[in-house]
């Protein structure tokens, strides 16, 4: 049999479930691939907000002599769907903190809360996540905040909440 003969014995409904079959197999295809990139353009995403902040704090590094470096931390929750990096800088009267944030799940307000080494925690800044469907919305907020803490007395930061729902801890 020849390979231009192996479609001869097939009627015009074979036919038509091997088109249909080839045609779930290939959007098989574009969906895997569809999900590996936005995984890739996820971990690109989380590497670029790496740079901005260590950038951010290398530029108050070299401005300021009290400074020392600095310190850049990425977190993520998978059930909340929050996403940040985190940069601390050192200074003679505390810690300066950048917080590069993304969440999708507004309208909701928010707060940045750190906590010392003896579980007492205290507000350093907040914000309004606006509605995803907000003329205008981005689920992207950049938060600089200050603590009168030095970095060693720091044990963690937790963004949280209105209503005080722990969102994202984050261990620099």
């Amino acid at each position: 049999m020849a390979p231009n003969d192996l479609h001869a014995d097939l009627g015009p409904d074979d036919l038509v479930l091997r088109g249909l079959l080839g045609d779930m197999h290939s959007e098989r295809r574009r969906a895997a691939l569809r999900r590996r990139l936005a995984v890739l353009l996820g971990a690109l995403a989380l590497m670029a907000a790496s740079c901005v902040l260590t950038r951010a704090f290398d530029a108050g590094v070299a401005a300021g002599a009290a400074h020392r470096p600095a310190v850049t931390v990425i977190a993520a929750d998978p059930v909340t769907g929050v996403r940040a990096g985190l940069g601390t800088a050192r200074h003679d009267w505390g810690t300066e903190v950048l917080l590069e944030l993304r969440d999708g799940q507004g309208p909701r307000d928010c707060a940045l809360f750190v906590v010392d080494r003896t579980g007492a925690a205290r507000t350093i800044g907040g914000w309004t996540v606006a509605a995803p469907s907000a003329p205008g919305a981005s689920a992207a907020v950049s938060i600089t905040a200050a603590t009168a803490l030095q970095p060693d007395a720091i044990d963690h930061f937790e963004v949280r909440s209105g209503t005080g729902q722990l969102l994202l801890s984050i261990h620099p």
